[in-house]
């Protein structure tokens, strides 16, 4: 019978409040330091956590970007219709002198 491998159990990280994190050792290296883990934990929900903040502010970013490109838009937009106002404004009194 063959012998199955020895499992192999990684470190991982728990949630236990609104902002803890518990770090469960699998490695050596980790019970010294959990800084020193020798384990590949990229499955660990910390992880998936920091992950999705990153894609969270990178598209907060970028809305923040659109936001202001079309205040820039709008802005340049409202001094055309002024110039336009102020245009048919100075029409209008020539129109009205002529017709008097």
């Amino acid at each position: 019978m063959p012998k199955e491998p020895a499992r192999y159990i990684q470190c991982y990280q728990v949630k236990i409040g609104d902002n803890e994190w518990v770090h469960i050792p699998g490695c050596w290296a980790a019970t010294q330091d959990p800084a020193c883990c020798t384990c590949d934990i990229s499955g660990s929900e910390l992880e998936r956590a920091q992950q999705a903040r990153r894609e969270a502010e990178a598209y907060i970013e970028k809305l923040h970007d659109r936001a202001h490109e079309r205040t820039e838009r709008l802005n340049q937009m409202f001094q055309t219709n002024k110039k336009i106002h102020a245009e048919m404004r100075k029409l209008e009194q020539i129109l009205a002198k002529q017709t008097a």
